[in-house]
């Protein structure tokens, strides 16, 4: 089954869907990823996961290594200053 989002509408081969075009605001992307992890994840689990993807993501492929660097970006930005001590925190 496809992935569909949540217009109905399904992504092409390459990923993106249709709907996805310019006319989206750059910022809506990230604030909607960041408001869902703050549902779901503790602020701890949120760094951990920073702290493994955190330039250590090194694939063959340029798209997917910016991908994983502004996902990760997305996750250090939601815990600003907050980073360091709950890698502390958590033994990292």
């Amino acid at each position: 089954m496809k992935r569909k989002n949540n217009h109905g509408e399904t992504p092409s081969k390459d990923g993106h869907i249709a709907g996805d075009g310019p006319h989206r605001d750059p910022a809506e992307p990230a604030v909607e990823l960041q408001d869902s992890l703050q549902d779901c994840m503790s602020p701890q689990a949120v760094a951990a996961i920073a702290a493994h993807l955190h330039g250590i993501v090194n694939t063959k492929d340029e798209k997917v290594n910016g991908e994983v660097a502004w996902f990760t970006e997305q996750l250090l930005d939601m815990l600003g200053e907050q980073y360091n001590a709950l890698c502390e925190e958590v033994g990292l």
